[in-house]
């Protein structure tokens, strides 16, 4: 009964559309989730300030998808979806609002652990085309899905040690003076791609939200990276053309990464 008292309460003082978000829930006293009593995390519990809100400083902090999340609050912690009423100060991905109410709690590890094999996956074709013959990214990737499928020490160990092999592959590929040829560009590509592999791993291991972070930033890296070389291939201009069609690529990769998350969440629910 108080839950059904509670829900109508919250739709009636609520003003206009809710937001959707995702709230990480955490002790890090740097943390931007905004208010002490959410720390709790209950679940249709409706949270209120009186306060008007004022992003980064006053309110319930929350982000419009996982990722933003995580790099708003600088922790890991509880991941939550959220829905947020009433005065509502929002810029880009972030938004800080004066009522929220958690609406489930989703599984961290299980989520940002398979995003972080989507995104190495998606770009590991860049590490091939380079360096065909080197499987040390590729031995991080099942690493990881090795340890998914089953949880073990021996797993979380192995996982450890692939992705110690794929940063070293990596680390093969430092040398960048040559990043504006085609070949320089290939091989950037290549090394990103390995990054992200790598933390793919690592996200079997521990702080899966941010090895998930960095192992979708170096796939993106790989992706802009890939078509910068192609396109220097191609002939098209160093610092115009080719420089653009590369950024697409890079942006065109981060939405995909978006849609993923967005279909794995519903998989991840606990």
């Amino acid at each position: 009964m108080k839950k059904l008292l509670d829900i109508l309460m919250w739709n009636k003082s609520s003003s206009g559309v809710a937001v959707k978000g995702y709230m990480f829930v955490t002790d890090n006293p740097e943390s931007y989730c905004g208010i002490k009593q959410v720390k709790e995390g209950k679940v249709g519990k409706l949270y209120t300030i009186k306060e008007e809100p004022k992003l980064w400083e006053i309110g319930f902090h929350a982000s419009s998808d996982p990722l933003s999340a995580y790099r708003q609050n600088k922790a890991e912690g509880r991941l939550f979806e959220v829905e947020a009423r009433g005065k509502i100060v929002q810029d880009g991905n972030y938004f800080a609002a004066q009522k929220i109410r958690l609406i489930r709690e989703i599984d961290t590890k299980k989520l940002f652990l398979a995003f972080a094999i989507d995104c190495a996956n998606h770009c590991l074709i860049n590490y091939r085309s380079y360096s065909p013959r080197d499987n040390r990214p590729y031995k991080a990737i099942e690493a990881a899905e090795a340890y998914q499928k089953d949880q073990s020490e021996n797993n979380k160990f192995l996982a450890k040690l692939a992705a110690e092999s794929a940063l070293s592959a990596a680390s093969d590929l430092s040398d960048r003076s040559g990043f504006v040829s085609a070949q320089g560009a290939a091989k950037a590509s290549a090394q990103s791609a390995a990054e992200s592999a790598s933390y793919a791993a690592r996200s079997a291991i521990n702080f899966a939200a941010q090895s998930a972070a960095e192992s979708a930033s170096y796939a993106a890296r790989s992706a802009g990276n890939a078509v910068y070389a192609a396109a220097l291939y191609a002939g098209y201009d160093a610092g115009t053309d080719a420089w653009f069609v590369g950024y697409a690529a890079q942006s065109a990769e981060m939405n995909r990464q978006k849609e993923v998350l967005e279909t794995l969440i519903g998989k991840c629910y606990l």
